[in-house]
């Protein structure tokens, strides 16, 4: 035989809301609240309302659809009612109560790991593949030369580097006049 409890629920109209801070989703001008929905403050939340209630009550899912328990419509207090600060001290008591369970809960994420983890699963930087040929200047390989023969002929040998690049700077101007003069 079929539960008409759960007739009420399988065929009920569905809301989406987003909670509010305080455990509290709004339908159709009304707040209805759940103390589960406290730490959920934020997320969305599947509401079934039945037809064949009043809206006194909502079943209240979570977005994978896991029940999370029956929303009542939020009683209204008068300014200096006591019982609505003792239901509001009841309320951060509990809210309190949830995030700390949340808090141990939570994974401890260590920056360093996870950048660690991230370069792990990264992909090597590509190689630059070159086919390429390097060379000097052709005119720079015959001022080395000049340089060196007038070393080994006795010439002026340079015993300071900087008057070596001297001699192969003169050398290779007279090159460049020589082309130049040629008409190269």
């Amino acid at each position: 035989m079929l539960d008409p409890g759960e007739l009420g629920v399988a065929f009920a109209e569905e809301l989406i809301r987003t909670v509010r801070p305080g455990g509290a989703v709004s339908v159709d001008s009304g707040w209805y609240r759940h103390d589960a929905l406290l730490s959920r403050a934020g997320d969305k939340v599947i509401l079934r309302r039945s037809y064949l209630h009043d809206d006194v009550v909502l079943s209240v899912f979570d977005e994978y659809g896991e029940f999370v328990g029956i929303a009542e419509r939020e009683p209204v207090f008068r300014f200096d009612d006591v019982s609505g600060a003792q239901e509001q001290h009841r309320q951060a008591r509990l809210h309190a109560k949830q995030m700390r369970a949340m808090e141990r809960e939570a994974e401890r994420i260590d920056a360093v790991d996870v950048m660690a983890e991230r370069i792990a699963f990264a992909k090597p930087p590509a190689q630059a593949e070159s086919d390429g040929v390097v060379s000097i200047n052709p005119e720079f390989r015959k001022a080395s030369g000049a340089a060196a023969r007038l070393a080994d002929h006795g010439g002026a040998t340079p015993a300071d580097p900087q008057d070596a690049q001297a001699l192969a700077i003169a050398e290779l101007a007279r090159i460049s006049r020589r082309k130049s003069a040629v008409g190269e």
